[in-house]
């Protein structure tokens, strides 16, 4: 091993990274170097390798960002092979015999002069886009149109540069068939246009604090209702409230914040739908208890019936001013004293005809205080 391999070797294991040509689908192991030049807006590199065998027009995908070689291997002492690459900055996407292609490119507003280093600004309103020279990139054809920066263009010139086709991009107007969120020009020519829409459920618009509230979203396609969607639900200030991802919210503190509900429709990008809520303070509710005192009525002797309010096993002050009572069968008994809070009940003794007056009975009592009501079955017997 000569000293120069030994030292790019030692690069290698110093700096070395994965690479993946993505043209001829090969992996190998490669380091990178800034490359200075006078276009400050485009991201230029040296790559070196073994064994790579990079082509002029080869894509390349280091640690996710896509690259394109504009300059092919050079070889050096037959050790190491060094390449020029830029960064790809845009995607265009462009319709080939009517499937929809993703063609990584290089945008540029300038042109560098012939045999210079000095670049020029382009016309206005003209860009240049620098792409692979493949069979499939061939076929894109004149006066085709594609979409950047929210804006049509059309391809006005094609050139090939030993594995880099040049398009020559003019700007022209959008019409009705462009999707402008995806940047797909002429889309609704080769696609069905699906309208989606996501809504949230109800009119719900606030939840206490320390409370729960469920949310639930409907996502329809050409107004048809879409089952076993995967929505993501957020909130936009988890501070006031948060949500889960099955729409259940929780109030933290008082304040709004607004709940967006999401879903990806992949095809044609990402609709949300969103709601303010309004987190109000929590409201303490105090459940008390009617209870009815006693169990027993006594045949001809009256006894005094009283109904009190609880609150936690705690005698209410004040208690109610006034307390109504019923009955489910009045046969058998006879009230004898009504107050505002009380009354007075006896046993009506009856013979049914078995010759046993002063049987067991049973009657329901209910108190009503005009907020609680309770019932309780009392026994009438013989005294």
């Amino acid at each position: 091993m000569n000293i120069l391999e030994n030292q790019f070797n030692k690069m290698l294991d110093l700096k070395g990274i994965e690479i993946t040509n993505t043209t001829t689908d090969t992996t190998f192991t490669g380091f990178l170097e800034e490359r200075n030049d006078v276009v400050k807006s485009t991201d230029y590199k040296y790559l070196y390798s073994k064994d790579a065998n990079l082509k002029q027009g080869d894509i390349v995908l280091i640690e996710g960002e896509s690259y394109l070689v504009i300059q092919k291997e050079k070889e050096f002492s037959k050790v190491y092979a060094k390449s020029s690459i830029r960064k790809s900055n845009y995607t265009l996407k462009i319709y080939i015999n009517d499937t929809l292609h993703y063609i990584p490119a290089c945008i540029d507003t300038k042109s560098m002069g012939v045999n210079s280093t000095t670049y020029f600004n382009l016309a206005d309103g003209n860009i240049i886009a620098s792409i692979p020279d493949t069979s499939t990139n061939r076929q894109v054809a004149m006066n085709q149109r594609v979409i950047l920066f929210q804006s049509a263009f059309e391809i006005t010139g094609t050139e090939w540069l030993d594995g880099i086709e040049v398009l020559n991009l003019e700007k022209t107007t959008t019409n009705s068939n462009d999707d402008l969120e995806n940047e797909i020009a002429d889309r609704w020519l080769h696609e069905t246009k699906v309208v989606w829409a996501i809504s949230i459920d109800g009119a719900i618009s606030s939840c206490e604090e320390n409370k729960t509230q469920q949310f639930t979203a409907t996502v329809t396609a050409d107004d048809v209702e879409q089952n076993d969607t995967i929505i993501t639900w957020e909130s936009s200030d988890p501070s006031i409230a948060t949500i889960d991802s099955n729409g259940l919210l929780t109030g933290i503190a008082q304040g709004t914040t607004d709940i967006t509900v999401s879903f990806d429709t992949v095809q044609f990008g990402v609709i949300t739908a969103t709601r303010t809520i309004t987190i109000v303070e929590e409201v303490i509710v105090v459940e008390q208890e009617l209870i009815i005192d006693g169990s027993v009525l006594y045949y001809g002797y009256a006894m005094t019936v009283s109904a009190k309010l609880y609150q936690d096993g705690i005698l209410v002050d004040p208690q109610p001013v006034s307390i109504t009572y019923t009955f489910d069968d009045t046969t058998y008994i006879e009230v004898t004293e009504t107050n505002t809070t009380t009354i007075k009940v006896k046993g009506v003794p009856i013979d049914d005809g078995d010759g046993y007056a002063y049987k067991n009975r049973y009657v329901n009592i209910t108190a009503d205080d005009g907020v609680n009501t309770v019932t309780k079955q009392f026994k009438i017997e013989r005294l």
